[in-house]
């Protein structure tokens, strides 16, 4: 995140790194027994960064390519520059950088 965040890799390049890691491995915790709850709690400072990146940026991105469609703005999705620019403003609230 902070490599995307300081220009050092694309979008294409983070979305890939990246590889949906808040679903993929289920940090809201609904697939989680007792113990796994007890860590999250623990890790919850960092978990919310990748919630926050699932839900403002992952759950919003598209092609480039569609973002002229009148359909893709009323659904309030977002292209890679837009993308990019969230990646930095939750790197310099969250990483501090």
């Amino acid at each position: 995140m902070a490599s995307c965040a300081r220009g050092e890799l694309s979008w294409d390049e983070f979305d890939r790194a990246y590889d949906s890691f808040y679903p993929r491995y289920p940090l809201d915790g609904h697939e989680s027994d007792a113990e796994e709850l007890v860590l999250f709690e623990k890790h919850a400072s960092r978990i919310v960064l990748h919630r926050e990146i699932w839900e403002q940026i992952e759950t919003k991105v598209t092609g480039d390519e569609h973002l002229g469609l009148q359909s893709t703005a009323d659904r309030g999705f977002i292209g890679t520059a837009e993308a990019v620019r969230r990646i930095q403003v939750l790197a310099a609230t969250h990483l501090k950088v």
